[in-house]
């Protein structure tokens, strides 16, 4: 196998577009893809590509701009490349939430350009209103700066084409498979089919299910379980999730939220489509950018509808309140 013919899939990962199970599933089946695709989710944690637990490869980045050798991170490709060589593999993946770094793109482009890869770069880009609200599930509540989600949106900057300046410095909008991270535009509910097949593979007939837990499924919980969870953010850092991840298995059914591609409910209609609008010239740069059917739009999904039947959700619960409604005691 030459050189050129081993192609690398860089997944650079915004935050909140089902990375997750994206990454949980080529981790558990990285032995399967190898063996029946030619496939290679990289383990850079260890001493064997092929084998072993690695969930991510944020880690190892982190490490790399750390100690800024990028000269050790080339090289390191290159061992992983002659590793495809040997073993018959023509694909690797590389999986790292880094849409907001601005140190990563050139990393990237100096992997390719010193290995010789043909390449493509995955970018899921989710709605503004709904990656509003999932993230503030994710970090927002934990800030106790932030009295409530639209004090959250204030802090931030949902404009995507201003977020890959850095990118566009180094790639052309052809290196990139963007894909907006709805079900009008992926044609399923599942991610994780719709990122196998940008690789190549149709279905997952003969994988095997990740474990079924939170760090795996990064599980939605309904609003009244933010609100819970924000009375408890004196104990939490932006990044701990260990209290979601302790109570998501005891939830009863009816306070978990399974469907990623709907709104939690949150924000009003009126609240949605006020941030939709002020977003509506970046995402149809997006849409000139990286499509040519001449969509006004990236996001295909209709905006919302301002006589929805909305409830606001409860907000202001004491403990008290939340036994009553989960039958649970919880200890903050």
């Amino acid at each position: 196998m030459k050189n050129s013919e081993v192609k690398i899939y860089f997944h650079i990962g915004m935050p909140k577009t089902g990375t997750s199970s994206i990454l949980s599933f080529l981790n558990t089946n990285r032995e399967v893809l190898i063996e029946k695709y030619g496939i290679l989710y990289p383990n850079l944690n260890g001493n064997d590509f092929g084998k072993g637990f690695c969930l991510s490869h944020g880690a190892y980045f982190a490490k790399v701009r750390e100690t800024d050798d990028i000269s050790a991170c080339i090289d390191y490709f290159n061992e992983c490349k002659t590793y495809c060589i040997n073993e018959g593999i023509n694909k690797i993946i590389i999986s790292h939430e880094g849409f907001f770094s601005n140190w990563w793109p050139l990393n990237i482009q100096k992997i390719i350009s010193e290995n010789d890869f043909d390449y493509k770069i995955i970018l899921y880009l989710r709605r503004q209103d709904y990656w509003a609200e999932s993230a503030w599930k994710q970090w927002g509540h934990k800030n106790t700066n932030l009295n409530s989600i639209n004090d959250y949106i204030k802090s931030l900057n949902f404009n995507w084409h201003w977020a890959l300046t850095d990118w566009l410095k180094v790639f052309e909008p052809d290196n990139f498979i963007a894909r907006p991270f709805e079900r009008e535009s992926l044609g399923c509910d599942d991610v994780v089919i719709d990122f196998l097949n940008l690789i190549g593979i149709s279905d997952k007939r003969g994988f095997f299910d990740p474990p079924n837990n939170n760090i795996n499924n990064n599980r939605g919980v309904q609003p009244v379980i933010i609100e819970m969870m924000k009375l408890c953010n004196s104990h939490a850092n932006l990044h701990d999730h260990k209290l979601l991840d302790n109570i998501s298995d005891l939830l009863p059914d009816e306070y978990k939220r399974t469907n990623p591609f709907i709104s939690y409910g949150i924000l009003s209609p009126l609240e949605r489509i006020e941030i939709l609008k002020k977003y509506e010239d970046s995402n149809q740069m997006l849409a000139n950018l990286f499509f040519t059917d001449k969509r006004e739009n990236i996001f295909l999904e209709p905006t919302p509808d301002p006589k929805e039947n909305w409830k606001p959700p409860i907000k202001g619960l004491t403990l008290e309140q939340i036994d009553c409604l989960t039958g649970f005691k919880w200890i903050c």
